[in-house]
């Protein structure tokens, strides 16, 4: 279990490290910028796939918007890490400080000052966010939080393991004879002639096992059953092509 931690950094540092904190101390390895190593690709690329490789998002917003991506004006390194973490289904646990009571956008620049506020309502309309004051109260909120979801199953989290139904699919009979088998149109083609010839009398099927032999046969027999007295058909397992004879 992977957590991603998103936020601005400069002005997130002591908050930032009391988050990974908390998520080791819940034995939840923490995904964060500070651990990325070399790589050449650009930032975002790096973020981003690290991100995918996540279970969880906890996004932390303060009073600066940070910095935009080349190209994408109005849109944050944070923003653009919330956008792909929706896109995926992830789970987001967002946190949002707050200064008196209130969140506080302390951008001097315009643009930046406008993308930090749709950033904020962007996030209130995906998820629930929770507030905080000082790094404790953060650390207290992320640890609640990570906990209800753990006591919940871990809903959204990233499918690992299949389940048992999927790895098991009720099925009648050993074989699943409903399937699509394709490629064989030459093969089915004699094996028709085969059984509407009233001369012939024994077919060989030959081909390796599991190459779709029954499968292939089957619903043909099940046809003409009705119509034949007597079919003998001899399956020859020992070979590396599939010839009809």
């Amino acid at each position: 279990m992977r957590i991603f931690v998103s936020s601005t950094f400069r002005d997130l540092a002591s908050e930032r490290q009391r988050a990974i904190q908390v998520l080791e101390q819940m034995s939840l390895p923490a995904r964060k910028m500070e651990s990325f190593v070399s790589d050449p690709t650009c930032p975002l690329e790096v973020a981003l796939r690290e991100l995918g490789s996540s279970d969880a998002v906890v996004l932390i917003i303060g009073f600066k918007a940070g910095s935009t991506v080349p190209g994408k004006p109005g849109v944050t390194y944070t923003r653009a890490e919330f956008d792909r973490a929706c896109d995926l289904g992830r789970p987001i646990f967002a946190f949002i400080k707050t200064e008196c009571g209130w969140r506080t956008n302390k951008e001097d620049d315009p643009e930046l000052r406008d993308a930090l506020d749709q950033f904020a309502r962007a996030v209130g309309e995906r998820c629930t966010p929770a507030y905080f004051a000082n790094s404790e109260e953060l650390g207290e909120g992320i640890a609640l939080a990570i906990g209800n979801w753990e006591t919940r199953g871990r809903p959204g989290a990233r499918l690992t393991f299949a389940s048992w139904e999927e790895y098991f699919p009720r099925r009648i009979g050993l074989f699943d004879y409903e399937q699509t088998l394709r490629g064989r149109d030459a093969e089915i083609a004699r094996l028709n002639t085969f059984l509407e010839d009233g001369q012939s009398a024994v077919a060989v099927l030959l081909g390796r096992g599991g190459i779709g032999k029954t499968m292939r046969l089957s619903p043909r027999l099940r046809q003409t059953v009705k119509t034949l007295l007597a079919v003998r058909c001899h399956f020859i397992v020992p070979h590396p092509g599939t010839v009809l004879g």
